[in-house]
Formats: C-alpha cells, sequence, structure tokens
C-alpha cells in the first residue's frame, strides 16, 4: 500500500473516530453542560467532522424508517398517468388504503366517531365536506365529470379527519404527499433526485422557498452581518414581500419593460448585492401572464452562484399541457440547469380543491432547509416539514384522486379548449379598436388596457361587474386580469357582447370614474403608497370585525 493511501486511511480512521468521540460527548452533554458543550459544538464545526455526522445521521434515520417503523423506501417515482384512472377503480381503493384504526390513537384525529359528535352532526360534517368538495369541483366546468367530482367528494370524505403532520402514522397520507411531490416534479422536468412537499397553497410555498434559502444562506455564510435579500420583478407575487416581512429579508424590485412586462437582463444583474440570497422568476407571472426570461435569470444566478426559486403557483399545471400542444412556452422549469426549486398550486389548474400547492426542490439537500425540528419539548420530538401544524389529510387525498382521474390527457384537453378561448376573447377585444392586450401573454391568462385616452378601464370594470362579471382592477399600467377557467368555455360570447356593449357606452355617455374606478384612479395618483398600505390595514381590521 502507498504512502498515501496509508495516510488516506488514516485520515479516514480519525474522522469516523472524531464522529463517535462527539455521539459520546452529546450523550454526556445531557448531565454536564459546560466546556464540553463548547468543545462539542467546536468539533461540529470541522467540514470533516461535520460530513461524518451527516453520513452517520442519515445511516441513522434510514435504519429508523425502514427497521423500526417498517416504512419501505417506496416504489419507484410515478408521474400523471397518461390517461385518467378509471374512477369506479380509484373509489374501491378507499378502504384498502384506510389502514389505521383511530379507536387505538391518543391525537391527530379528534373528531371522527359519531358515538363523539352523535350520529346528525357526523353526517353533517360529512354531507358539508361532500357538498364543499363537489360544488368546487362543479366551478371547474369540463375539469372533471359529475362521476369524477363524486370520487373527490368521497375522498374528502374518507380522510377529512386525518392529520398529515406525523408522516408516520397515516400510510396513505404519506403515500399522497410522496406521490404528488413526484407526479409534479416529473410534470415540471425534475430529475430522481428531487423533493418536495405539499402546502396549502401557493403562498405557503413561497413561504417555504423564502425560509428554505434564508437558512441556506445561514449555513453557507455563518455569522455574515447583512440583511439577507430577495432580488425579482415588480411583478413578482406579493407572497414574496410578505415572506420577506415575515422572516426578516428585504426586496429588491426590478422595473420592468412597460410594454413587454419583462424584466431587462442588465438591470436584474444590477439589483444583486453581497447580500442577495435568492432570485425569483414567475412563470407566469400573474398580472398579465407572461413569463419571466428563466433563462436569463438562470445566467444572472451563476454568474452569482444563487438559487433561482420560480414561482409557478398559477402557471405550473398549465404551461406544461400548452407546450404539448404546441404553443411556444419559454423554458421555465427544471431544464433550466440553474432553477433551485419551483412552486405549483394543484389547486388552480390542476383542478384539486382549495387548498394544496407543491414545492418541488432539486434535491434533498436543498428541501432540508425547509424542514423544522425540536427536541427539547417534554411532549416528544417534534418536526415539521411545512408552516402548517395541522396538515388536513382531505387535501392531499382529493389533490391526489385529481391528477389520478384526470391523467395527462384530461390537462392536456382542457388546456386545448381554454387556449382556443384565450385566442377567441384576445382577438375580439383587440378588435375593438378601444382595448388592447397587455404584453403577449403566453397561456390561459391575460390583462385588458386602453387604447382609447376615452375608455378608462376602471369604468369599464365598474360596468361589467353590473352584468355580473366580478372584475379583477390592475395599476401600472391600468388594467384589467382576465384567468381564463373551464366555467367560461359556456359563456364565450356572453363575455364578449358585454364588453363591446360597455365601450359603446362608455365613448357615447362620456361616463366619468366612480366607485371602484374612483378608488382605483386615486390609488394610482397617490405618491405615498405607504398612506394606501395603511388604509388597506384599517380595512381588513375592520372588516374582520
Amino acid at each position: 500500500m502507498s504512502s498515501l493511501a496509508v495516510l488516506a486511511a488514516l485520515v479516514e480512521l480519525a474522522v469516523k473516530a472524531a464522529a463517535t468521540l462527539l455521539f459520546l460527548l452529546a450523550a454526556v452533554r445531557v448531565w454536564y453542560d459546560g466546556p464540553l458543550a463548547f468543545l462539542l459544538d467546536t468539533l461540529r464545526r470541522v467540514p470533516a467532522v461535520r460530513r461524518a455526522i451527516t453520513a452517520s445521521l442519515r445511516h441513522q434515520a434510514g435504519r429508523v424508517i425502514a427497521d423500526d417503523l417498517k416504512i419501505s423506501a417506496g416504489s419507484p417515482p410515478v408521474a400523471i398517468p397518461d390517461k385518467g384512472e378509471d374512477p369506479q377503480q380509484l373509489l374501491e381503493q378507499i378502504e384498502t388504503l384506510r389502514t389505521h384504526k383511530t379507536d387505538q390513537m391518543f391525537a391527530y384525529v379528534y373528531s371522527e366517531a359519531a358515538e363523539v359528535l352523535g350520529h346528525a352532526l357526523a353526517k353533517a360534517q360529512e354531507r358539508a365536506a361532500l357538498d364543499f368538495v363537489s360544488n368546487d369541483a362543479s366551478e371547474l366546468g369540463g375539469g372533471l365529470s359529475a362521476e369524477q367530482r363524486h370520487l373527490v367528494a368521497e375522498y374528502m370524505r374518507a380522510f377529512m379527519h386525518e392529520n398529515a403532520l406525523n408522516p408516520t402514522l397515516f400510510a396513505a397520507l404519506r403515500r399522497f404527499e410522496v406521490e404528488l411531490v413526484q407526479m409534479t416534479a416529473a410534470m415540471l422536468n425534475a430529475g430522481p433526485a428531487a423533493r418536495g412537499n405539499v402546502t396549502s397553497g401557493g403562498t405557503e410555498s413561497v413561504l417555504m422557498a423564502v425560509k428554505t434559502y434564508r437558512d441556506l444562506a445561514r449555513a453557507r455564510k455563518p455569522g455574515s452581518g447583512g440583511t439577507p435579500n430577495i432580488v425579482a420583478a415588480v411583478t413578482v407575487h406579493p407572497a414574496f414581500n410578505k415572506a420577506a416581512h415575515y422572516f426578516g429579508l428585504t426586496m429588491t424590485l426590478v422595473p420592468v419593460d412597460p410594454v413587454s412586462q419583462t424584466v431587462d437582463p442588465a438591470a436584474l444583474r444590477a439589483a444583486v448585492t453581497s447580500d442577495t440570497v435568492l432570485l425569483v422568476a414567475s412563470a407566469p407571472q400573474y398580472c398579465h401572464g407572461i413569463v419571466d426570461p428563466v433563462e436569463e435569470y438562470g445566467r444572472v444566478a451563476r454568474e452569482f452562484g444563487l438559487p433561482l426559486h420560480v414561482d409557478a403557483c398559477f402557471g405550473g399545471f398549465m404551461l406544461p399541457w400548452v407546450e404539448k400542444l404546441g404553443y411556444s412556452v419559454p423554458a421555465f422549469d427544471f431544464r433550466v440547469p440553474e432553477v433551485t426549486s419551483v412552486s405549483a398550486d394543484l389547486h388552480k389548474y390542476g383542478f384539486a380543491p382549495k387548498g394544496a400547492s407543491v414545492i418541488v426542490y432539486r434535491t434533498g439537500g436543498l428541501r432540508k432547509h425547509q424542514l423544522y425540528a425540536y427536541s427539547g419539548w417534554p411532549g416528544g420530538l417534534f418536526g415539521s416539514p411545512t408552516m402548517a401544524g395541522t396538515r388536513p389529510g382531505g387535501y392531499l387525498a382529493t389533490a391526489w384522486v385529481t391528477l389520478r382521474t384526470m391523467g395527462q390527457e384530461g390537462f392536456v384537453r382542457i388546456a386545448g379548449d381554454l387556449m382556443e378561448l384565450t385566442k377567441f376573447w384576445t382577438e375580439e377585444i383587440r378588435a375593438t379598436g378601444a382595448l388592447k392586450i397587455v404584453g403577449s401573454p403566453q397561456m390561459t391568462c391575460f390583462a385588458i388596457t386602453s387604447n382609447n385616452p376615452a375608455v378608462n378601464v376602471f369604468v369599464l370594470a365598474d360596468l361589467l361587474e353590473d352584468k355580473g362579471w366580478k372584475m379583477e382592477r390592475e395599476s401600472n399600467p391600468d388594467c384589467l386580469h382576465v384567468t381564463v377557467l373551464p366555467q367560461h368555455l359556456a359563456r364565450r360570447d356572453d363575455f364578449v357582447t358585454d364588453i363591446r356593449a360597455c365601450v359603446d357606452r362608455i365613448l357615447t355617455e362620456k361616463i366619468k370614474p366612480k366607485g371602484m374606478a374612483a378608488v382605483y384612479g386615486m390609488v394610482a395618483r397617490v405618491p405615498a403608497k405607504e398612506l394606501i398600505d395603511e388604509f388597506l390595514l384599517e380595512f381588513f381590521n375592520q372588516i374582520y370585525s
């Protein structure tokens, strides 16, 4: 054996010995928390020792899962099936999935037994759940058939009282979550190392992403004195501002081109500082349905060694199918090598009941920074993958069965119908001459703005609401947001007819802004946006009183 080989073997032996010593010291620390604690913490910071500890912990965790808990590593990763699975067969699986006995549990399930609630109340809860899911699903119009809606409702009924906080307790809930992440990861072209979790919605997915990258930056640069910073376009969803506010970061919002509504890569690059810990791109941004130039963001991320999160909460379950249909979709998912995570909402174009979203990381190593653990509680060892404590099983179950019964074929069919409707509406809106579309949207969403100074789009919104349409008002530029949904297929001509009538009325009657039109006009003119923020806080404080 060469001297180098001997040296390498000795180093490896020393590292293992240090790791063993560290675990012994950790045991001693339970009863002696003095100089030994300092030595313990110091040893943990030695890179070679830290790697040995990590490897040992990984081995021990795997052993506990496989040997003590008898939980298998699982079957090979799954994707959304090409064709939707038979609803009747999925219905028959419910009882085999529900393998636990709640009458032998002392936590997590509080209200399942009819003996506790009374049969009448228990049945009323079940009916409410069935009605909620059926109504939520029926709003999707062509999204789910009556048989599929019934299937989704039955899965809600079966799992509505279960809590996914403890992944060792309910095997079905763990399977639902793991497979929802796998199906989403495959759809977004992630590799086999991808890991993630299901959250309660897009905002929680965003919160988890920001928390993850803040903690990753702390691990990479311990003791860094600056305030961590996020760089994104001004059109990024305000959930990121909310996350930054919650977790002690700052936001740098880069202006977008007034015509294309996209960021100049040079401006993006100039916004990065030594405190920047994350770049965020949107696919698409909600305001106008335009996908950020993710590949350009990727180049900036690579240049500065930054993680890149893609917020596809809105479009994650639409853009892949639009691309399959042959439409031009800019690269936005894990095919861009610098993308480190993507969030996508199941309860938007995934057609699952609210609330369910997925965040997928390129590797499990990244996802580990999302998790929280605390071993000092007298009530037991505590770990949590997401923000929520209670994680309702019904939403995992209904999201899982929705993807299984829809299949890729179902998603592609709906995407095709909605893209055709989007094309028809945008062409008819442009044909009025008084209105135009903001930028060049790439999916089933767009924003209407004025092409004639005499037509105020906020007045248009008020008139359309008089006809029953619920309009989403936006500013910079003043415009009206439209998300095209399956329930709109039956109102194809009605929307166009009403827009034409309202535009004609504005031009002939010269209607001035009032009501919500006046409010949004005022917002656009107020230079101190802090006053608007204060008004909103007062509004929400009063409306929930």
